[in-house]
C-alpha cells in the first residue's frame, strides 16, 4: 500500500488527504485486504458524551487511487469510539467508559469492559500486548489491563503518575510499554511526555526532554513516532524519537488541525487522522529523494 498509488501515473504526491464522515480519532490497517477502519466520534467535537453518533468507517483502497468509505456497524451504538486496534480478526476500541470488541465479518460489537464504574468517560488508546489488552483512561492518569475473553479489567500500577496517558504501543522484543501523555502544565503549556513502561514491575521512565499535546503513537524501524496536537500550525504534526540517540524530528509535511491516533504500514505508509479537520492523510514516512518510483 503506497501513498498516492495510482496505475495511471508515474508520478504521485508524496502526502494525500481523504475527507472522513465525522471527526476520526483512529485508525487500523488490515493490509492483508487493503481496507483501512476508522472510529469517527460523530459530526460534533465531542468525544465524551454519550450522543449515540459515533461510527466506525471502513476504507477500501482501490488500485485508481480512490477511496471508497462505508460504515460498519450494523446494530446497536457506537458514542465517540476512539483507539483501534486489530487483533486477532476482531477490532477493538474504546467508546467513553467502555471497552469493545467488533467483528467486522458481522459488523457487530460486544462490551468486553464496563469502567463506568471507575468513573472513566475520556478511555482512549488501546493495544494488545502478550494477551493483555491496555487501555488508556486520559481522564483519570490510569491505565488499565483489560482480560476481553473473562470482561474483567485491572489498574497497572506505575512508579510515579502518568498525567493524561494518550497514545500506547507494545514493543513485543523488549517487552516494553510506550505511553504519551496529553497534557499541559499550569500556564496552558504543553508538558506530555513519551514515557516506556516496565508492565511487570510499573517503572516508568522519561525518554526525551520533547513536550506536547501528545496523542498516537507507533514503532516502526527502531523509531518511535508520536503525534502532537501543539504542532497543529506547522509541519511536523507527527514527528519521530530515535530511541538510540534521543534525536527528534518531524516526518509529516503537511499542516494537520488534531493529529490524533495514527498508524503506519509495513512499507513505511503513516496514516493520520487529522480529527479536527475532518480528514485522513497518508504520507511517504521516507523523505521524496529515497522513494521508489510509483
Amino acid at each position: 500500500m503506497a501513498a498516492g498509488d495510482n496505475h495511471a501515473s508515474q508520478s504521485a504526491p508524496s502526502a494525500i488527504a481523504v475527507a472522513t464522515a465525522g471527526h476520526v480519532e483512529s485508525v487500523a490497517v488490515d493490509e492483508k485486504n487493503e481496507i483501512v477502519y476508522m472510529s469517527s466520534i460523530g459530526e460534533q467535537m465531542t468525544p465524551m458524551e454519550k450522543d449515540g453518533d459515533g461510527s466506525i468507517l471502513v476504507a477500501d483502497l482501490k488500485e485508481s487511487g480512490t477511496v471508497e468509505m462505508r460504515k460498519m456497524i450494523k446494530g446497536g451504538k457506537l458514542h465517540a469510539p476512539k483507539g483501534l486496534t486489530l487483533h486477532d480478526g476482531k477490532l477493538y476500541a474504546t467508546d467513553v467508559d467502555r471497552v469493545i470488541a467488533i467483528d467486522p465479518r458481522k459488523g457487530s460489537f460486544e462490551v468486553v469492559a464496563d469502567l463506568s464504574g471507575e468513573g472513566a468517560k475520556f478511555l482512549n488508546d488501546t493495544v494488545w500486548a502478550d494477551g493483555v489488552l491496555y487501555v488508556s483512561a486520559t481522564d483519570l492518569n490510569k491505565i488499565y489491563a483489560v482480560n476481553p475473553q473473562k470482561k474483567t479489567y485491572s489498574e497497572l500500577k506505575t512508579s510515579e503518575p502518568v498525567k493524561g496517558p494518550n497514545g500506547l504501543v507494545w514493543d513485543r522484543n523488549e517487552k516494553i510499554l510506550y505511553v504519551c501523555e496529553y497534557c499541559t502544565d499550569a500556564d496552558g503549556k504543553p508538558a506530555g511526555r513519551l514515557l516506556r513502561c516496565n508492565p511487570k514491575t510499573g517503572e516508568v521512565k522519561s525518554l526525551s526532554s520533547y513536550k506536547g499535546e501528545l496523542d498516537g503513537l507507533a514503532l516502526y524501524q527502531g523509531d518511535l513516532y508520536f503525534s502532537d496536537w501543539a504542532a497543529k500550525d506547522r509541519p511536523g504534526a507527527v514527528g519521530k524519537l530515535n530511541l538510540n540517540s534521543g534525536d527528534v524530528s518531524p516526518v509529516t509535511t503537511q499542516t494537520m488541525n488534531g493529529p490524533a491516533d495514527f498508524c503506519i504500514t509495513q512499507d513505511g505508509i503513516i496514516i493520520v487522522p487529522a480529527m479536527v479537520d475532518k480528514k485522513v492523510w497518508l504520507q511517504d514516512t521516507k523523505p521524496a529523494s529515497e522513494q521508489e518510483p510509483k
